[in-house]
């Protein structure tokens, strides 16, 4: 084997750009994931046969920290490992620490710091993980840039963030939709109360027809949906967890614009390549993807972060539909170009050959 990824979960989000993978790397790559992430809702759905192989996961102090059983040893057999890179998983250090005496190549992938940004106390830890390993494939060319300056020795690769191949990403036809779609974790911390809070409020200035689209699941799902009850009947709309992307086009199909209550991540790249614009909290911990949205062009910020000033801004896109159904095609075309599986699997055998993980020429 010349080629391991190694993750705590790989969810189904991950499907086309492992696909595309395999289809580069062939026998030359497994992929290893316990079942389930940190947050017990993240599980590994992702459907790649033979090659994906399972580990044990076992959380710890109240699921802060994790270790994977069989990671170390999946770890030690192939000529270049990517780790994910996250100081949480304690197999990781172990892995990476007997790699280094072995003076086997492995790599890092993730966001370039925590969630609380480049300033916080937990990077120094973060750091510390980057100088066992021999390079880093993060998502965005700023936060390349960022992390070449704290860490000028080490090769770094951009493998942006996507879900789709470049084919799956085209402009639905959303001439007549009005629905607001949300996308992704029913978690807290993702703030999908806010969001229906807000088209409570906002719900008499809207169009009759405008329903509130939730896709995902979590722990706040019966919360949400005790919530829906005082929202007038078949306004609020609960799928659940959704893979199909042509599912999730024909929801996009019927949606005005999406919307991110809370910190942003994947799902801005998601919606625009559908070519419907987002709208997004300004004052949140957001992913890397946010470099993906331009603001009065394929994406609106409300803030404060409050439901009036959220409702306010629903009610705004509500009243020029025309103006950004207009852009729809330009909107998927901007985020095709650099968001496709194709991109992100183009920065990892980047890396990987660099890395010398490769026993034989690419077809």
């Amino acid at each position: 084997m010349a080629v391991a990824l190694i993750q705590a979960s790989i969810s189904d989000f991950r499907q086309a750009f492992l696909e595309i993978l395999i289809e580069r790397l062939g026998d030359d790559f497994d992929a290893y994931a316990g079942a389930v992430y940190f947050d017990g809702t993240t599980r590994t759905r992702v459907q790649i046969g033979s090659r994906l192989h399972s580990l044990g996961n076992h959380f710890l102090f109240g699921r802060r920290l994790l270790w994977q059983s069989g990671a170390v040893s999946a770890a030690l057999r192939p000529d270049v490992v990517i780790l994910e890179y996250n100081p949480r998983i304690l197999s990781v250090w172990v892995s990476l620490l007997l790699r280094r005496i072995r003076r086997r190549r492995s790599l890092l992938w993730g966001h370039a710091w925590s969630r609380r940004g480049a300033g916080s106390w937990t990077n120094r830890v973060r750091s510390l993980m980057r100088w066992f390993a021999d390079g880093l494939i993060v998502y965005t060319d700023e936060q390349a840039r960022d992390i070449a300056s704290n860490w000028p020795t080490r090769p770094l690769f951009v493998a942006p963030n996507s879900m789709y191949r470049r084919d799956q990403l085209q402009p639905v036809d959303g001439s007549g939709g009005n629905d607001f779609l949300y996308v992704g974790r029913l978690a807290a911390s993702k703030r999908p109360i806010l969001l229906l809070e807000a088209f409570g409020k906002a719900i008499d200035r809207l169009p009759a027809d405008s329903r509130l689209v939730f896709v995902g699941e979590g722990p706040m799902d019966l919360e949400l949906h005790e919530l829906a009850a005082t929202v007038p009947a078949g306004r609020v709309v609960f799928e659940g967890h959704v893979a199909d992307p042509e599912r999730l086009r024909a929801m996009y199909a019927r949606s005005l614009m999406s919307v991110s209550p809370g910190p942003v991540g994947l799902s801005v790249t998601q919606s625009l390549g559908f070519g419907i614009p987002m709208i997004i909290a300004r004052d949140e911990p957001h992913g890397p993807e946010v470099v993906a949205a331009v603001e009065g062009f394929n994406a609106e910020f409300f803030a404060p972060s409050t439901a009036e000033a959220l409702a306010d801004c629903l009610v705004e896109a509500a009243s020029e539909p025309g103006t950004w159904r207009a852009r729809s095609a330009a909107i998927s075309e901007a985020c095709r170009t650099k968001y496709s599986a194709e991109a992100m699997a183009d920065g990892f055998v980047t890396a990987i050959q660099a890395m010398g993980g490769l026993r034989r020429p690419l077809s």
